[in-house]
């Protein structure tokens, strides 16, 4: 086979990522790099775009490409073509979600309905279409459904297909892409980012959600996982971990600004306040505080917690703490920010999002400590306070995620699971969802022969 020629070209927004993410140890980030400070692909200013301090509407939005593009040889081109290439298959179908503005439905689930007979979409340059075998459900999936809720300057106009996170495998790609026909991945779609898919030059995949047999999605979206790991626990680590990670560490994805530059830059040795330690993006949070060697003091609240993997906890404190967090404070207690210490806190994470004032947070964060939260909320900041304050959305970065699939080979991060779901049970899904009874992510199996056949 004759070797492939590379074009490398500039942009910011995947500059220096790594694609590959296995255990052969090519070139990955440290747990030093996460208490460095030092801002790798540093570029995300246009999601800085779409926030404001009084609003989250989405002004504009952009497609990301490939850092490194490898264009295919004639070989390579005819393989792809023989697995399934991006102008293969034409009247192809698959079945997939579908959310559509119905006015005279009774709720918002009742907007969802599946489609037994959809094309299959195609890639265009840059993308790569992957075979779905596990989708995560996440809060901002049944937000998005209510048309006036806090979240509605983020909707898709419908029909759309819903769904951020996925695990799959690539079954071919377009153009100048790095990845491999046969590659498992994870990915998460974005937030903000999810308006561009389709927007790359002969892509079909438009509204592809991951809610769906196949879907297409620029590789710079997605990380490589190894072929020994879970991809059932991993489909939901992306929207999670990268909140959490971004939030904690690298200062990536869009903020609205108040008295100062890019948050996220917690050190070994400092404290740090988790709130919401029992929520998908806080439980990631407490085991990233600690394997940066911080200390971690996070709420949850004293319901019950159940089973989760092998292990039952009676009370969501009791499973927080045994994430490892140093101190765990119950949030429902009277008074409960009293048993904070004053100026203790280098930074607090706030994985809910609900208060309306931080007059409390002046009080425990140290002078030029930092408050991030992944709210919509404006909350009322004290005139005169020392502390730093943003709103955050979360990037759909590639490279940030190849770091977190690093992290759980290495043991440092686990997703718990809370219950799995057959495709056809999404509504299900969502309730669970709903509820706030759920600890660990909520799981729906689209297609789970996707990864068996991938290894035979």
């Amino acid at each position: 086979m004759a070797p492939a020629t590379t074009t490398t070209i500039a942009s910011p927004a995947c500059s220096g990522r790594c694609l590959s993410n296995n255990s052969s140890g090519r070139g990955y980030p440290s747990l030093s790099r996460m208490g460095s400070g030092k801002k790798s692909c540093p570029d995300y200013d246009y999601l800085d775009s779409v926030m404001s301090m009084r609003s989250t509407r989405i002004h504009s939005s952009r497609s990301f490409h490939s850092a490194s593009i490898v264009l295919a040889s004639d070989e390579e081109a005819d393989l792809c073509a023989a697995l399934g290439g991006a102008t293969i298959g034409a009247g192809a179908t698959m079945k997939r979600w579908r959310v559509e503005d119905l006015p005279d439905v009774g709720g918002d689930l009742d907007r969802l309905w599946l489609e037994d007979v959809a094309p299959v979409p195609n890639p265009g340059f840059g993308e790569v279409r992957v075979r779905v075998s596990h989708a995560a459900v996440n809060p901002i999936d049944w937000k998005l459904l209510d048309p006036k809720g806090s979240v509605s300057a983020f909707r898709q106009n419908a029909p759309y297909t819903p769904g951020f996170d996925f695990a799959g495998v690539v079954e071919c790609a377009g153009d100048g892409t790095d990845l491999d026909v046969g590659e498992r991945v994870i990915g998460y779609l974005g937030l903000c980012e999810l308006s561009s898919l389709g927007s790359a030059p002969g892509s079909t995949g438009g509204s592809s959600g991951a809610l769906a047999e196949y879907l297409c999605v620029s590789e710079c979206r997605v990380a490589v996982i190894p072929g020994h790991s879970d991809p059932q626990e991993l489909a939901g680590l992306p929207l999670a971990g990268l909140t959490a990670y971004q939030g904690l560490f690298t200062g990536h994805g869009g903020r609205a600004h108040k008295d100062g530059g890019p948050l996220g830059d917690l050190k070994a040795g400092q404290t740090v306040l988790i709130l919401g330690g029992s929520t998908a993006v806080g439980s990631i949070a407490v085991q990233l505080g600690k394997a940066a060697d911080a200390r971690v003091v996070a709420t949850a609240s004293s319901s019950p917690a159940g089973i989760l993997g092998s292990k039952s906890f009676a009370t969501k404190l009791d499973w927080v703490r045994s994430l490892g967090a140093d101190q765990v404070v119950d949030y429902t207690a009277e008074g409960w920010t009293g048993k904070l210490g004053e100026n203790e806190f280098d930074m607090v994470l706030d994985c809910v999002g609900e208060d309306e004032e931080l007059g409390w947070a002046a009080r425990v964060l140290k002078p030029g400590g930092c408050f991030v939260s992944v709210g919509v909320k404006d909350p009322k900041v004290p005139q005169g306070a020392e502390f730093r304050f943003a709103r955050f959305i979360v990037a759909a970065s590639g490279r940030d995620l190849g770091d977190l699939v690093t992290l759980t080979e290495q043991g440092k991060i686990t997703v718990p699971v809370d219950s799995t779901h057959d495709f056809g049970e999404l509504r299900a899904a969502l309730e669970r969802s709903r509820s706030g009874r759920a600890v660990g992510k909520i799981i729906v199996t689209v297609d789970e022969s996707a990864m068996e056949e991938a290894a035979v």
